[in-house]
């Protein structure tokens, strides 16, 4: 369902972004973000079973984004036609998967590894912006 979107400024309420960064298994863990129109924001890492006998529980967190409208007018530069890089992943290296919805539906995905969405203009002022409010709200526990 990759589809170029047109943001509708006034139906703001209406969208929802989430992004979704790494695996449950990996050391890192992965981070689930949620990003409403009204600039509600959710972001939670969670961990899956390791072998190491401490148990990491969830990180979860809640806030606000000033100005989402702008994130999402920058959401809408995406290049959303583009397919899944076929070079193989950097050690380590996580994906993102970037969905956006727009009353209650999927309307345009996109995934994508995290080296290509930090060498992408229009992805990484997204990323950097989520980053920055998300670090702030965890104590920098919680990481894109």
């Amino acid at each position: 369902m990759n589809q170029d979107f047109v943001f509708d400024l006034k139906n703001l309420n209406e969208y929802r972004l989430h992004l979704q960064a790494g695996e449950l298994a990996s050391p890192h863990g992965q981070t689930r973000v949620t990003l409403y129109g009204s600039g509600d924001l959710e972001a939670e890492q969670l961990f899956g079973e390791k072998e190491e006998p401490e148990v990491r529980k969830p990180i979860r967190v809640k806030g606000r984004i000033e100005n989402a409208e702008d994130l999402f007018r920058q959401l809408a530069k995406f290049d959303w036609q583009s397919k899944f890089p076929s070079r193989p992943g950097i050690p380590d290296e996580a994906i993102i998967i970037w969905t956006v919805e727009f009353q209650g539906k999927v309307i345009a995905t996109l995934k994508m590894w995290l080296g290509e969405a930090e060498k992408d203009d229009r992805v990484d002022a997204v990323l950097k912006r989520l980053r920055d409010v998300i670090g702030d709200l965890s104590d920098n526990q919680i990481y894109i």
